[in-house]
């Protein structure tokens, strides 16, 4: 009974280890690999609203080890997380989204980080101290600008964790198209 037990208890073991030699061997894409977006989905601090979906696609594919993992053009999620309409006094509109994720070719999903807020351009503000000072009271009557990213507008942003696509750089092929090194 006791050499049944040393047994299962060995082979367990050699089946932990060859685990874990099998998922260091996994392509992996690092966190905060760069990635450039195009906004599909068009912003205004004026109509969007925190909570609303946004959908942005990949303006370069992404390529790990010689293998475009995800191909430009691909669609992604975003969300916005900060929306404020422009006020009077020559206060400009603020927006911040964020992006939420998107998918490889094998269904392996990418979370994504970056938050980009934009308040009215230093100009707008100029603007609001110049009125204040020479028109007085009635500088609450100069509304300022919304913040405005109209679709094709393009951001950086990057991979927030470590994502192991789950294959060996041998079966890159089986799903991904793989680029073969000039031979000059």
């Amino acid at each position: 009974m006791n050499n049944l037990k040393f047994t299962s208890l060995i082979i367990l073991l050699l089946l932990l280890i060859n685990n874990l030699t099998l998922a260091s061997e996994n392509v992996v894409i690092p966190a905060g690999t760069e990635l450039v977006g195009e906004l599909v989905t068009p912003l205004n601090s004026k109509a969007s609203k925190v909570g609303d979906p946004i959908v942005f696609k990949l303006a370069k594919n992404l390529v790990i080890d010689n293998a475009i993992i995800v191909q430009k053009g691909t669609s992604g999620r975003a969300v916005v997380t900060h929306a404020e309409k422009a006020t009077y006094f020559g206060q400009g509109g603020q927006i911040g989204f964020e992006p939420e994720a998107i998918e490889t070719a094998n269904g392996v999903s990418i979370p994504l980080t970056f938050e980009t807020r934009c308040r009215g351009s230093a100009v707008n503000d100029a603007n609001m101290v110049v009125a204040t000072i020479g028109v007085g009271i009635f500088a609450a009557f100069f509304h300022g600008k919304n913040q405005t990213f109209p679709a094709g507008t393009k951001f950086n942003f990057f991979v927030a964790d470590d994502v192991d696509l789950g294959i060996s750089k041998d079966e890159l092929g089986k799903y991904f198209y793989v680029i073969k090194a000039d031979r000059n």
